[in-house]
């Protein structure tokens, strides 16, 4: 089964998918990050919305991609693609 994950909702050891569940992270996604999903320690350091995103959660899109995944595709990585890629 595929899940989107929203992360602006997730915290802890807990996500939200885009229906609203919540759900034990039981794939460990957030395991490389000890403090879970949306830890105030770092939520209140950041400086932009990217930050919050890159350094707050650490998933794997092939198994949680977020609910905008076609939109940071095309927004981040389309652009720097290769000629021929597009």
């Amino acid at each position: 089964m595929q899940r989107f994950i929203n992360f602006k909702l997730s915290k802890g050891n807990y996500f939200k998918d885009t229906d609203g569940n919540t759900i034990l992270d039981m794939n460990a996604a957030q395991a490389g990050l000890i403090l879970g999903y949306n830890s105030d320690d770092l939520v209140n350091v950041r400086t932009t919305d990217a930050y919050d995103r890159f350094i707050t959660h650490k998933v794997d899109a092939n198994s949680l991609p977020t609910n905008d995944f076609a939109d940071l595709i095309r927004e981040y990585v389309m652009p720097v693609a290769p000629k021929g890629m597009v």
